[in-house]
Formats: structure tokens, C-alpha cells, sequence
């Protein structure tokens, strides 16, 4: 793009800045501890299209100053004096855009901590290359003679110094009606976010799905992989499955960042799919056909479920129900998992307070026992032996292999309860049934403690095509239709409280970011209109970023929001060249109106192709990116093309 637009030398001076950059922000980031990985990588990516800008505008300023001096040199020297402060202050602004993004906490700050720091990096670099590196390249590389064949700077210039001009003081004639104008689409814009949404993390997009299963309680080892060879059968039916892998009383070894292993829980198993290919609807289709055919199934409850981005959760919708009263807490955490199932779109639903175990109660009669002189210790020990077991001693095999010994009935029943009789002090033998009534009971409910408080957690994860949070809004509405007991609360968990967390943060990560670049340009213009003229363009970028996620069909999503604070940062750096030029000439004594056109006209091709160059930047990240960063690029892109527009034709 830079050979296109600018000629083969210009071109030459403005990619070295991209190797250089890179290398000293990667070494910079090595020092500080970060290294390269996911984040780091995509921060590179971000700060590409972004590190370039100072070189352009700085080159661009030295090819305008070339025809005003017979030594390049000089020209290179004054050409980088006359925009040096405006790049620097742009630069700044950029990296403050980025910089408050370290102080976001919670899990989602230290999953992305490494992107911004990345970004800070590159650009600081590309600002001490282009001050110091690129005018002393220039000094050497460009050239008086004309090229023989012209680049496109020259016709934009050209198209800038006459039709654009005329086309600016028809617009500063009618500036009013062009005011109510902007003012008006910009209401519109902002007002379609309604009907964006909003979310947190997508899905990872994975050729692999993991199915998990959970044996009624008490069950063996052997019958959890029974089932689980009952469903394979069933899977591998499939012709998008390539691979299936078994575990049995364990989870999978670590195959993605955020799927914890769970270890040694007979009646646990997990099953891994590998896909042939990841392709959305076919992967949706399968997804939706296991979860009907598994949903069936008496034999264990098994959870079907796609991997997703961010870091480690719970389930994306999540009920916390607070009570001391574990009875109470069991009746609503039912009714709700209830009224889970009734909605459509809501799947995976796991409440473990209702689950109970069934536990065998003996109850011993003591003054029978004392009347039939029989010991209590050799009852409690018969008793042992029978159920669970009595340990005796060691075996230690030829190889070397240590196994414990262990006494105890083979195959115990509750049925076989009833033959076993226990000797007494006088050698008689007393069946176990006339001191010891058996029975089955209720065990206890699994329940957790939240701050101290006894908690039952209900959570549920939602199909492709439903939102987290609208789904979350409607079970929000029963509870508060619910008569809920005496002391009990909920709070909500996982993706809403992970999100709400996560924006407030980076809300005052916007206010503080806004406020950091205002008090940068004060200093810089030493004034407080100037400032915000260019303030004005904030408005406008994130107006056009909610276009292009209505557009794209995108949420709202956590990386949409530090797309959009990113963008405060990268939208002003072309109104503080503009403003800077703008000033410039005044102090050349030229008149305000001309003034304006003319730093109009002399910035428009650096304007115009720092933004294609950060667009380009950003596009393989936003085609090629996925889920995760699709939302981040659509932001800057579409916020940045709407804000370049409005800028370029006076609306701002």
C-alpha cells in the first residue's frame, strides 16, 4: 500500500520501521516477563497497522519539504521538526488508549494483560524509529529527480489542493445545516446498540467437542464405562467424528487453556471428540443431535459442550441461591432448574443440592446387643469387614509391587445383610437382624459456602443462536416473581457477573483513558476549545463502530469494548495532525478559513493512508481471527472509516 501510494524510496524508508519495532518491543516484552503467547501475538497483530502511521506522516512531511531545500538532509530535518510534535502527541494518546487496560482486574484483565503492554511497546518503539531512524534513512534514500512514474500521492494531491478544497468551503457555507445533519445520523447510529446486545466470551470454534458424564451416585467404576462404551457406540455413527477418546474416573489431560482436569471421581468419565473439520452449522447439528439423542438416557446424566474462549468459569448462566436453610435452599434450587428446562434455548443444567446420595442406615440396638452379650467392638468390626472392608497387610509381588489386603465380602449387598450372624462372649451365634435394623434413607444434598453462607448453585450453559444475557434476564424475572423464603438472596454468576465486573472496569478504564488523552492535548495546544474539536471525532468512531457490529451482526463482547476504548486513542491522532497543521499556518499569518483548507489539503494523503494502513492492519485479525477478535476489529475498523469520513469532509 505504502509502494502504491507514496513510490519505491518513500515505501523502502516507512516498512523498515515494521522489523524494527518489532524487534526491540519483542525485546522489551521478553524483559518485562510477558514473552509471546496468544495475547502478546494479537497485541502485534493490533499494533501493526498502527506503528506504521508515524512513519508516513513523518515521510510525507519530508517529500513536501524536499522542494523547498537543495540538501536532503536539511529537508529531512525540518520535514520531521514540522509534524514532531504531533505524531509524539498522537502516539501518546495511542498508548494511553491502551495503558489503562492494565489496571482492569478480575480473571478477564489478566487474560488480556499481555495485549496491551504488547501495543505500548510497538508504538513507543515505532515513535523513537520514525523521530530519529526514518529522517536519517530519508536523508539518504530520497532523491530531487523526479520518479518516471508518478505515485499516487501525487494525483491525491493534486485531487486535494483543488476538488477537495472546493468541496470543503461548500460544506464551511452551509456549516450549520451540516451540523444538524451529523447530528442527526449520529443519533440515529448510536440508537441501533439496542438491538446489538452484548456478551462476554464467544466460542472457541474447536474441532473438538467434550462430552461429560456423571453416574447416579455410588456407582462403580465399571459401570460409568459401560455407559461410556454404550455412547461411543452411539458416536461414532457420526461421520464428522474422525477420533473418540475415553476417560474413566478422570477428565481428559489439559487439551485447552480453560478446561480444568477433574481427577479420581469413580463415577465420573469423560469423552473427547476430535471433528474432521470445524464448519459452525455441521458442528451445531451434531451438538444439538447428542444433547437430544444423550437427553434420553437413564443410565447417567450427560453433558454435551463446545469449548470457549476466556478464562477459566463456571457455566455461562449461573444462580448463586443464598440460605442457611439447606431444606429451603434444595425447594428453590429445584423450582429453578425446573423452570431452566421450560426454556427453550437454556441446556447442560446442573444442580447438584438436588442431587442426593442414598445411604444404607444400621441402626444397632444396644440393650439387645447388651442383653445377647455381644461385643460392640466385634460388631463394629464385623460390620466394617462386611461393607467396606478390613485392612490386614501388605503383598509385595516378584516385580516389586506394593498392594494393601484388604478382608471383605464378595459382592455385598443389602439383601445379604440378612444371613450374617455375629458370635457373642458365650460362643452363640446371633443373627445380625434381631440387634440391627437396616434400612435405606435420604443422604445429604452437595451444597457450597459463598462468603461464609451457604450457597446452592444452579447453572446451565445456552445453544448456538441465544444470548447468555437474555436468557439470564428471563430466569432474572422469575425469581423476582418467586416468593423467596424468609433470608434467602441470589446473586448471579459466571458470564453476567464476569461481564458486569468486566465493563465497569473498563467503564472507568474509558473515563480514565478520556481523561488522560484530554489533559495530553491541553498541553500540547494550550487550550481548552482545541481539544475538544478533537474530542468530537470520539463520538462519531464509536458511533460507526455500532454500525459495523449491526452490520456484522456482532455483539457487544468484552473485546468490543477494549476495541472501542483502543479506538479513543487511534481516532484523535488524526485530528491532533490536522489541529497541529491548522496552527501552523496560522502562525504564518494566513486567515482562519484558509488556514483550515489548506492544512486540510496538505494532510489529506498522510490522513488518508495512515487509516487504509491501520484498516489493513486489522483486517486479517478480523477476517482470520475468529470469534474472539472478529468483534475488536469490526470496532476500530468500522469506528475509524466513519470517524476518517466525518473528519475528512468537516463534519467534526
Amino acid at each position: 500500500m505504502s509502494l502504491i501510494f507514496l513510490g519505491f524510496r518513500e515505501a523502502f524508508v516507512v516498512i523498515t520501521v515494521i522489523p524494527l519495532s518489532f524487534l526491540i518491543a519483542i525485546g522489551w516484552l521478553d524483559f518485562s516477563g510477558f514473552g509471546l503467547q496468544q495475547m502478546s501475538i494479537v497485541g502485534l497483530i493490533i499494533a501493526l497497522g498502527l506503528l506504521v502511521d508515524n512513519a508516513i506522516v513523518v515521510t510525507e512531511s519530508i517529500h513536501r519539504e524536499k522542494a523547498n531545500f537543495s540538501n536532503m538532509a536539511e529537508a529531512s530535518f525540518v520535514g520531521t521538526a514540522r509534524v514532531g510534535w504531533a505524531i509524539t502527541s498522537g502516539t501518546i494518546t495511542t498508548m494511553v488508549a491502551f495503558l489503562p487496560l492494565l489496571m482492569m482486574g478480575s480473571d478477564t484483565g489478566d487474560f488480556i494483560r499481555s495485549m496491551p503492554v504488547t501495543v505500548v511497546f510497538v508504538l513507543f518503539a515505532s515513535l523513537i524509529i520514525a523521530l530519529t531512524f526514518t529522517p536519517l534513512l530519508a536523508s539518504k534514500f530520497f532523491s530531487h529527480k523526479p520518479p518516471r512514474i508518478k505515485p499516487l500521492q501525487h494525483y491525491l494531491n493534486l485531487f486535494a489542493e483543488k476538488a477537495y478544497i472546493n468541496f470543503l468551503e461548500k460544506l464551511i457555507v452551509a456549516r450549520w445545516r451540516v451540523v444538524t445533519f451529523a447530528v442527526v445520523c449520529l443519533i440515529a447510529m448510536l440508537s441501533l446498540f439496542v438491538e446489538v446486545g452484548v456478551s462476554l466470551f464467544p466460542k472457541a470454534e474447536k474441532p473438538m467437542i467434550l462430552l461429560d458424564i456423571e453416574s447416579p451416585a455410588n456407582t462403580s467404576f465399571e459401570y460409568t464405562n459401560n455407559v461410556m462404551e454404550e455412547m461411543s457406540l452411539v458416536i461414532e455413527k457420526s461421520p464428522l467424528v474422525s477420533q473418540i477418546a475415553l476417560n474413566v474416573g478422570n477428565s481428559n489431560p489439559l487439551i485447552y487453556y480453560n478446561e480444568i482436569p477433574k481427577r479420581g471421581v469413580v463415577k465420573f468419565g469423560q469423552i473427547l471428540l476430535v471433528l474432521k473439520e470445524y464448519d459452525e452449522p455441521k458442528v451445531t447439528q451434531l451438538v444439538n443431535k447428542l444433547r437430544t439423542e444423550f437427553s434420553s438416557w437413564n443410565q447417567a446424566k450427560i453433558t454435551v459442550k463446545e469449548f470457549t474462549q476466556g478464562p477459566v468459569t463456571d457455566q455461562p448462566i449461573t444462580i448463586r441461591l443464598m440460605s442457611e436453610s439447606l431444606k429451603d435452599l434444595e425447594k428453590v434450587a429445584n423450582d429453578l432448574a425446573t423452570k431452566m428446562s421450560s426454556i427453550k434455548g437454556i441446556v447442560n443444567i446442573n444442580n447438584p443440592i438436588g442431587i442426593a446420595n442414598t445411604e444404607i442406615s444400621l441402626d444397632i440396638d444396644y440393650e439387645k446387643a447388651g442383653l445377647a452379650s455381644i461385643n460392640i467392638n466385634a460388631l463394629d468390626h464385623t460390620l466394617q469387614t462386611i461393607i467396606s472392608g478390613t485392612y490386614v497387610g501388605r503383598f509385595n509381588d516378584e516385580n516389586g509391587e506394593d498392594y494393601p489386603i484388604v478382608v471383605r465380602r464378595d459382592n455385598p449387598d443389602i439383601n445379604g445383610l440378612s444371613d450374617i450372624s455375629i458370635t457373642n462372649t458365650k460362643g452363640e451365634s446371633i443373627p445380625l437382624s434381631q440387634i440391627v435394623e437396616v434400612k435405606l434413607q435420604k443422604g445429604r444434598s452437595d451444597f457450597f459456602h459463598y462468603q461464609k453462607l451457604r450457597m446452592a448453585k444452579v447453572s446451565a450453559d445456552y445453544e448456538t443462536g441465544y444470548s447468555a444475557n437474555t436468557l439470564t434476564t428471563a430466569l432474572v424475572e422469575y425469581l423476582n416473581q418467586y416468593n423467596l423464603p424468609q433470608g434467602m438472596y441470589y446473586t448471579l454468576g459466571d458470564e453476567e457477573e464476569s461481564r458486569q465486573e468486566s465493563f465497569a472496569g473498563l467503564s472507568q478504564i474509558m473515563i480514565i483513558t478520556a481523561i488522560g488523552i484530554f489533559a495530553i492535548l491541553i498541553l500540547q495546544f494550550k487550550s481548552f476549545l482545541q481539544p475538544l474539536i478533537i474530542f468530537s471525532s470520539i463520538p462519531v468512531a464509536m458511533a460507526g463502530s455500532i454500525i459495523g457490529l449491526y452490520l456484522t451482526g456482532l455483539s457487544f463482547s468484552i473485546m468490543a469494548f477494549i476495541g472501542l476504548i483502543s479506538l479513543f486513542g487511534i481516532v484523535v491522532n488524526n485530528a491532533i495532525i490536522l489541529i497541529d497543521t491548522t496552527n501552523r499556518n496560522l502562525k504564518d499569518k494566513q486567515d482562519k478559513l484558509q488556514a483550515i483548507l489548506n492544512a486540510s489539503a496538505s494532510r489529506f494523503t498522510p490522513i488518508l493512508l495512515t487509516t487504509l494502513t491501520t484498516m489493513g492492519g486489522l483486517l486479517p485479525l478480523t477476517l482470520f481471527g475468529g470469534a474472539l477478535w472478529q468483534p475488536l476489529g469490526v470496532v476500530i475498523i468500522s469506528g475509524l472509516c466513519v470517524s476518517a469520513i466525518s473528519g475528512q469532509t468537516g463534519l467534526n
